[in-house]
């Protein structure tokens, strides 16, 4: 199970975030939850696999439904168009 302090990493990966997409909600109310996303960020899959996770089967999420899915869609959104704009980068580079 994913600690319940927020980590120091952690921390710093919501830093490096749009202001916008910033899970301060989760990061505050869940730190096991944020810490958790930190970890499955650079994954491709992993992010959008453990988002769908926590919308779905995940009790405790649901006690604060509105703004914590609101936070878990953008970050689900924004995971997807970083990793998007990676792919198009990569295969640009491979044409080369």
């Amino acid at each position: 199970m994913p600690s319940e302090t927020l980590l120091p990493s952690t921390v710093q990966w919501i830093s490096t975030l749009p202001s916008d997409v910033q899970p301060t909600t989760i990061a505050k109310t869940f730190p096991g939850i944020a810490n958790a996303l930190a970890v499955h960020w650079t994954g491709r899959d992993a992010l959008a696999s453990y988002v769908k996770q926590l919308m779905v089967n995940n009790q405790t999420v649901r006690r604060h439904p509105i703004r914590v899915a609101r936070e878990l869609r953008a970050l689900r959104s924004y995971h997807a168009t970083v990793h998007r704009d990676r792919d198009n980068d990569l295969g640009r580079l491979q044409q080369r």
